[in-house]
């Protein structure tokens, strides 16, 4: 006796949306967790461009004298 072939066409999308429901919280939590990293380092970019700036001035500094007048 053959199935019927709407109810196994339904039966197919069902399956289908729930395997991309799934896929779709899944690659969300991964963007989550990539947006955190990426959140993570920039700050630590930024803290060691900081880093370089005040080295780079020190340098600046130190390597600068004042003529004599001052």
């Amino acid at each position: 006796m053959n199935a019927d072939p709407i109810g196994v066409r339904l039966e197919a999308l069902e399956r289908s949306h729930a395997y991309l429901e799934k896929l779709v919280g899944e690659l969300n939590h991964v963007i989550v967790e990539q947006g955190r990293a990426l959140h993570t380092l920039q700050k630590r970019l930024q803290g060691i461009g900081d880093s370089l700036d005040r080295q780079e001035l020190d340098r600046i500094r130190a390597s600068s004298t004042k003529p004599p007048h001052y």
